[in-house]
Order: C-alpha cells, then sequence, then structure tokens
C-alpha cells in the first residue's frame, strides 16, 4: 500500500488469504484517486503508521482493540486498526475514514487533561472527527464521481450490481449532515468517549493518591531526621555543629566564622595540657 505503511495481520491462514484479495483490490482502489495518495502521504510524512487487521468477538479482554465502527484510529501508536470480516468496499471506507482521523490536527491535539469532565472531552472530539468525517465523504464522492466506469464494474463484481447510484445519493445526503445531526447518528460512539475520559480520570486519581502517600511518607521522614540533626551530639562526631563535651561542661559549635574553637581544638588543647602535666610531674622527679 505504501513503503510506510505496515500491514499487521494476525489471522489464521484461511482468512489471511481472503483478506490478501480484499487489499488488492483495496490498494488498486486508492490508486485511481489522486486525492486519497495525497492523504496517504500526509499522514506518513508524520511518521510510519500501522494498520492491523483484527477478526475478534467484542467481549472485556479485547474491548480496547475493537472498532467502534469498521475501524479505529490510536494515535498514541499510530495505529488503524480495521475489522477484518468486512466487505472489501466497507473496509476501503474504514481505512479511508481513519487515514483521515490520522490527518486530523484537531483530533490529534485533544488530550485528557484539557477537560474537567466526560462530557466536555466526548463533545469536543466528536466535534473534530465530525471534521474527519466532511473529508472522508467529500473523498468518497469525488472519487465515485471521477471513476463512474470503473465503481460500477467494482460493484457488480463484489456482488452488488446496480448499487452505483444509491451509494452516491447517500453521499450526496451526507454532505447535508450537520453536527447535531453527526452527535445524535450514534450514541454509543459519543457514551464510548466518556467512559475513554472516565478511565482515564480513574487511574489519574488512583496515580495522584499514590503519589500524595509517597510525598507525606517522604515528608514525615524529613522530619525524623531533621530531629535527630537538631539534636546534640556525642563527643565522637567530631563533624556536628552541635558537640556536647560531658566531662567539661562545654558546648562546641563547628564555626569557624565566629572564631570559637572547633571539637579538634578543644582535643588538641586537652592533650597539650595532659603532655605538659606530665613533663612537670617528671621534672620534679
Amino acid at each position: 500500500m505504501h513503503a510506510k505503511i505496515q500491514l499487521l495481520i494476525n489471522l489464521p491462514k484461511e482468512e489471511q488469504e481472503q483478506l490478501h484479495l480484499k487489499l488488492e483490490m483495496i490498494k488498486e482502489i486508492f490508486k485511481k484517486s489522486v486525492k486519497i495518495s495525497a492523504l496517504i502521504e500526509e499522514v506518513v510524512s508524520k511518521g510510519n503508521i500501522t494498520i492491523a487487521f483484527i477478526n475478534v468477538l467484542p467481549n472485556k479482554s479485547h474491548e480496547n482493540e475493537i472498532p467502534m465502527g469498521n475501524g479505529k484510529w490510536t494515535s498514541s501508536k499510530r495505529t488503524i486498526t480495521i475489522m477484518a470480516n468486512r466487505e472489501p468496499i466497507e473496509m476501503a471506507q474504514a481505512i479511508l475514514f481513519e487515514l483521515c482521523n490520522a490527518a486530523n490536527a484537531k483530533l490529534e491535539a485533544l488530550t485528557f487533561e484539557q477537560f474537567k469532565d466526560a462530557e466536555s472531552y466526548s463533545y469536543e472530539t466528536e466535534k473534530a472527527e465530525f471534521e474527519t468525517f466532511c473529508r472522508a465523504n467529500d473523498l468518497v464522492k469525488d472519487f465515485l464521481q471521477e471513476n463512474q466506469i470503473y465503481v460500477v464494474s467494482l460493484l457488480e463484481l463484489v456482488g452488488k450490481k446496480g448499487s452505483y447510484d444509491q451509494i452516491l445519493n447517500q453521499v450526496l445526503l451526507a454532505e447535508k449532515v450537520t453536527f447535531e445531526d453527526f452527535l445524535k447518528s450514534d450514541p454509543v460512539h459519543v457514551e464510548r468517549y466518556k467512559q475513554d475520559w472516565i478511565a482515564w480520570n480513574k487511574v489519574t486519581q488512583e496515580h495522584n493518591q499514590k503519589l500524595k502517600a509517597l510525598e507525606d511518607q517522604i515528608r514525615s521522614l524529613q522530619e525524623t531526621y531533621n530531629s535527630f540533626r537538631g539534636a546534640p551530639k556525642t563527643i565522637t562526631d567530631p563533624q556536628s555543629e552541635v558537640i556536647t563535651i560531658g566531662f567539661s561542661g562545654l558546648t562546641a559549635t563547628n564555626n569557624t566564622t565566629n572564631n570559637k574553637p572547633t571539637i579538634r581544638d578543644l582535643i588538641s588543647r586537652f592533650e597539650n595540657m595532659s603532655n605538659n602535666n606530665a613533663g612537670g610531674l617528671n621534672n620534679k622527679h
């Protein structure tokens, strides 16, 4: 399809063979449109992408992988996920729509952190995706009108003979769809975006609680350390700021800027006094 598009196919062997036939057809469809080719170049110019084909039942273990329709764009992974059991034309439309999502700068700029609740996140996401819908619809309309003979023969090939006019009329009607119509057309889609924000918010709150607990532990340890650090130290710690000399009742402060004797000075003086006394005693003898 493109040198910068990797295909990820995780299907049984017999399904892989069917998928490859569909993909060959989709490649031919895309090659016939200059605008679709330009869209692909626009997307891959931002980095390589992966198109993953899956065919799984909608259960909890695969919930995040299941496209909401026929496809799904995951920006963080730069991956388009497509349901592999769709008909070639449906699959081509799904890939085209998700390529438009991948090229949608407004959709790309949205983050969970920007919104205070699930409703506003879902609304703005749908609003950005409406632009995707309009762009994809325009591309399909142009393709149908510019390649009528090819599309008619293609529809016959896939068992949809005589459906060209019906498909074109649907596309032309879609041009009149407003954002409000788009928003109401798929409440499940809207709800899923809400659930995405709720799930993110839950994880974020749990993370913040753990972070706060760690900060409290560190603060407590710091306070304990400071309390010990401020207590009088014994003579065995010559680097202490405050050193208690028990036998003399004197306290030496390790602060040379005030010209006060350090513990090392006091020990040196004590040794000198002892030596002098010892010398005096020897002289008397």
